[in-house]
């Protein structure tokens, strides 16, 4: 399970936007920075950095995780009517953790 395409925050410009003029907030697992953008719906992006785990198959696995739980955050939520960008930032911790643990992270 995957994000949508239209779902996704691609073009470095709008990364570029979140990171410096979107607010930030931290949990356990994750940075989360967010700002609002003008389109219909809202967009997200994952990023697992090395320092959570030097190998490539643990991040895409963290990102995998993610994603899944988005898409059901996506779909039970009013996230949609927010209209925001946001990008997700794994913290160091995060291979340890399960699938639940995650979807928990996100609703708080």
């Amino acid at each position: 399970m995957a994000l949508p395409k239209q779902k996704r925050i691609k073009k470095k410009k709008d990364f570029d936007r979140v990171f410096k003029r979107g607010a930030s907030q931290r949990n356990d697992f994750f940075l989360m920075k967010l700002i609002k953008n003008d389109l219909l719906f809202s967009r997200a992006a994952i990023v697992v950095p090395v320092s959570v785990s030097s190998k490539a198959i643990d991040r895409n696995r963290i990102k995998r995780m993610i994603a899944a739980a988005l898409e059901i955050f996506f779909s039970s939520s009013q996230l949609d009517k927010n209209k925001i960008d946001f990008i997700l930032i794994a913290q160091s911790g995060m291979k340890e953790k399960n699938f639940k643990e995650i979807c928990g992270s996100l609703r708080d």
